[in-house]
């Protein structure tokens, strides 16, 4: 991510945390949530919603970006509260995975081995 996008990005979300927006249950990573009125093609009306974080890690030198979108989710609708928590396990895991060291921190050494 260049830095502008980055910088963007970030002032972005800081505006809307600052704003009370429904982003706490991500608060440790960068991410925005989403909710909007779902349109049911049967009738032309609005019935339920979509729901939806998007965020990139680690914040202080992106490499990862992970989007969670949720069709008329069940238990709730804001995407802060249903969304967020799906991000969260989804990019811990991969940051995780691929070893990306944390904010502010430097990655593990990887131990090589020979067959």
């Amino acid at each position: 991510m260049r830095n502008r996008t980055r910088a963007i990005a970030a002032a972005t979300i800081i505006a809307t945390l600052a704003a009370g927006g429904t982003a706490a249950a991500a608060s440790a990573t960068d991410g925005k949530t989403g909710t909007a009125n779902r349109v049911d093609p049967s009738c032309g009306c609005y019935s339920g919603y979509v729901s939806s974080f998007i965020g990139f890690a680690p914040a202080d030198k992106p490499s990862l970006v992970v989007e969670v979108v949720l069709d008329d989710p069940q238990l709730g609708h804001f995407g802060g509260a249903v969304a967020a928590p799906v991000f969260q396990s989804v990019m811990g895991f991969a940051l995780q995975t691929m070893r990306v060291a944390p904010t502010g921190t430097s990655a593990p050494p990887l131990r090589l081995e020979r067959n």
